[in-house]
């Protein structure tokens, strides 16, 4: 028999989920200004949270799915390719950062206990 999983586990799974995905996105629209539309923005802010923030820690997407660009040096990348490479690697160093002090609070509140 498959083990059956609380609904109120998971819902609050996609709680934790939506919180980093909602900053990584409001960051990334500060961020970038009226110069990115903000489907990509979006895409951004998705492609942070999914190379960042797993159940069971870090994956990188890049190194499951084996989708690293073959560059060489002679070839220079697009304008918007660069923009968008520097915009995910902020928006992923700012869910990195939101994803530590959230994994701090959980130690310090398990640590401490309830409080009565």
């Amino acid at each position: 028999m498959p083990a059956q999983i609380s609904r109120a586990k998971s819902f609050n799974n996609v709680q934790q989920r939506w919180r980093y995905l909602r900053n990584a996105y409001q960051l990334r629209l500060i961020r970038t200004g009226t110069g990115v539309n903000r489907d990509m923005v979006l895409q951004m802010a998705i492609k942070a949270v999914n190379d960042t923030a797993g159940p069971d820690g870090l994956i990188p997407t890049l190194l499951v799915f084996g989708a690293y660009p073959r560059m060489v040096e002679l070839d220079l990348p697009a304008p918007t390719i660069t923009q968008r490479a520097t915009a995910i690697k902020r928006a992923m160093e700012e869910v990195i950062k939101l994803r530590a002090s959230r994994q701090v609070t959980e130690a310090l509140r398990q640590r401490n206990g309830p409080q009565t």
